[in-house]
């Protein structure tokens, strides 16, 4: 017998190191608890997140968290590792995800936003790598006249492959437009994985407007550029105080 979990196995907190967002680790399972989301993954670009005590956290919610990441495997691809481990944060080309899924077999590995624009459009290294994948993610971002996902659903489709919906957080105003439902015997990461595999899903989305989307993108990048542009200046700023402080 199998029961419904929503689930949402995308999101990025203030714990991320690439990106610019205000809510914390707690803030987001706090958002999911609210949602009735009951298996909840962090996926921060280039770091593992995870640790007992936010485990415990989100257990006192009601809810499964998985240790995950969104590693970039490439610099043009990023891949969403669940029940990840710390030392995926080491991974840098497709060979070491090959060799990491054999060390690691119990994770569970979704290929991010795979045919949105980019270098992969044109040089599909998803396909050519496919064999490194458990499943292909059906993003949240898309309208009715504009969906890359589409390409993405066939090569899914091709390889019998789980097409999972997320809202790859990144400002909770997103959380849950797309996520899924997953039918699994336990609330257990074992289960849960399992269910993934063998497809028991049920993707839950509605897409934004056009007009949304074509403003989206070039406001997201100019406030990612402002950030790291203010992150560097900090850095450096801070670099030449220590130095000074060491000189006098």
């Amino acid at each position: 017998m199998t029961t419904r979990y929503l689930s949402s196995l995308h999101n990025h907190t203030n714990s991320d190191p690439n990106d610019p967002i205000r809510y914390s680790n707690e803030d987001l399972i706090d958002h999911a608890a609210k949602e009735g989301v009951k298996v909840l993954a962090i996926t921060c670009h280039n770091k593992w997140i995870g640790s007992e005590k936010l485990t415990a956290y989100a257990r006192e919610k009601g809810i499964l968290l998985i240790n995950g990441i969104e590693k970039s495997i490439t610099p043009t691809r990023h891949v969403v590792i669940l029940n990840a481990t710390k030392s995926a944060e080491n991974l840098n080309t497709f060979d070491d995800l090959r060799k990491y899924r054999k060390e690691h077999p119990d994770c569970f590995v979704i290929s991010a936003h795979t045919y949105f624009p980019g270098l992969n459009m044109f040089q599909d290294l998803i396909e050519k790598n496919i064999d490194c994948f458990d499943g292909i993610e059906f993003s949240w971002w898309y309208s009715k006249l504009i969906n890359f996902n589409k390409r993405g659903e066939k090569l899914a489709q091709k390889y019998n492959l789980p097409f999972i919906g997320t809202s790859d957080t990144h400002v909770l105003s997103n959380f849950g437009k797309t996520h899924c439902e997953i039918f699994a015997e336990k609330l257990e990461i074992k289960a849960i994985l399992k269910a993934l595999k063998e497809r028991n899903i049920k993707n839950l989305t509605k897409p934004i407007p056009t007009w949304e989307m074509l403003i989206m993108m070039p406001l997201i990048v100019i406030r990612d550029k402002t950030w790291l542009l203010k992150e560097n200046l900090l850095k450096k700023f801070k670099g030449l105080k220590s130095t000074g402080e060491k000189q006098t």
